[in-house]
């Protein structure tokens, strides 16, 4: 009986390590697609930003440019003054992507 108490125990422990273990761990996957791997302009880019621009097979390094790139052309967007409707912007990529063979979705 008290072999017994002792097994129930010990999966016990483990049970609740396992869990502890697994909380852990996804926290820390988490915090790491939330940390700050670059600042551009003291605007900060996130390891998520540039998962989301690498893709499934992407290069880190590019993604990670690209992610740059699109802060830094946004800020002078910005600070041009220059004001475009979306829909125009829209009509433009859809011509560029129709002059290319591609719908607006591959392009």
């Amino acid at each position: 009986m008290a072999h017994l108490k002792k097994v129930n125990m010990k999966k016990s422990v483990l049970k609740s390590l396992f869990i502890v273990t697994l909380g852990v761990l996804s926290f820390s996957s988490v915090y790491a697609e939330e940390r700050v791997v670059a600042t551009v302009d003291g605007i900060p880019v996130l390891e998520s930003q540039v998962r989301a621009a690498m893709g499934k097979k992407g290069n880190h390094q590019a993604a990670l440019n690209k992610v740059i790139d699109d802060i830094l052309v946004q800020k002078a967007i910005k600070e041009s003054g220059v004001k475009i409707n979306p829909r125009e912007i829209d009509f433009i990529v859809e011509d560029i992507a129709a002059k290319n063979g591609l719908t607006y979705g591959q392009f």
